[in-house]
């Protein structure tokens, strides 16, 4: 008996050969289609957009597809579509099995893509950014194009700012840095490209960098107020100038916690700057004797 059951398991998989057995108690023979490889882009343009699904035992095949696109239905081992509308849709691949008495005889869907029809007057229409406009170091914001859609962006940030997350998308989170300067999104689709940017002021409430005591007979402390890291200190310097804008010291600055010895300064109200590609600090100290 056991022998019969692996025959006959054997001449079903032989005849459906395009799925996986799988033996009921009651007797019957179910099968589930085999995964087929779909090959094509996420996004469709007027241009049109061309997807082939693998066939290797050249079965029927039925295309259809959201109503966004044209045509709506195809025949064969390819599908050319263009964009008449924008939005997001998604195309199916239908596979005929000959009639055997298993459940995946007849038409069925073997593959199925999501994509975003563009529309030449999508890809080519202007876009901004929203998002705060001054800002603190240290501080995460977001920032989003207008209006929404899910093409992707590519987005840049001045020099210091990092990238938290959403870089691809139409939103993103960053940290801010010293420097003020542009968010930019740029968006290629369908063989345009658009760009959009923000200005962003870096305010005073984000200060990097601490002097103390404040005053002092000369000897300063200067520490990091936010992540080392993120303070690019190479080939910086530290200057401090007088009442009448002269230097009257000048020294190389290459660590975020030191102690600056101004003793030999006499007493007054100096400005101290610190100077790095990133950043440009200023603040005053009072030397007391």
């Amino acid at each position: 008996m056991k022998q019969n059951i692996t025959s006959i398991l054997f001449m079903v998989l032989s005849l459906c050969n395009l799925c996986i057995v799988k033996a009921q108690n009651n007797g019957r023979t179910e099968c589930r289609l085999e995964s087929y490889e779909l090959a094509g882009t996420n996004v469709i343009c007027e241009s049109g957009t061309t997807y082939t699904i693998s066939n290797p035992n050249n079965l029927q095949v039925k295309w259809s597809a959201s109503g966004n696109v044209s045509p709506s239905s195809g025949t064969g081992n390819s599908f050319t579509v263009s964009a008449n509308g924008s939005g997001a849709g998604s195309i199916f691949v239908s596979m005929y099995f000959e009639p055997r008495g298993t459940s995946c005889d007849g038409w069925q869907i073997v593959a199925y893509k999501d994509f975003m029809s563009v529309s030449n007057s999508t890809a080519s229409a202007n876009f901004s950014i929203l998002g705060n406009s001054t800002s603190n170091f240290l501080d995460n914001e977001i920032y989003t194009v207008s209006p929404q859609n899910d093409l992707n962006y590519t987005w840049t940030v001045p020099q210091g700012w990092q990238i938290v997350s959403g870089q691809g998308t139409s939103t993103v989170e960053v940290m801010v840095g010293l420097r003020s300067g542009q968010v930019r999104a740029t968006r290629i689709a369908c063989g345009i490209t658009k760009t959009a940017s923000k200005s962003v002021s870096v305010n005073s409430g984000g200060q990097p960098l601490r002097v103390f005591p404040n005053s002092s007979d000369g000897l300063f402390n200067i520490a990091i107020e936010g992540e080392k890291e993120l303070l690019d200190l190479q080939n910086a310097t530290v200057e401090v100038l007088n009442t009448y804008g002269i230097s009257v010291y000048n020294a190389p600055y290459n660590s975020a916690n030191t102690t600056l010895d101004l003793r030999s300064l006499g007493a007054g109200i100096y400005t101290l700057r610190i100077v790095s590609k990133d950043f440009v600090w200023v603040t005053k100290v009072i030397i007391q004797k």
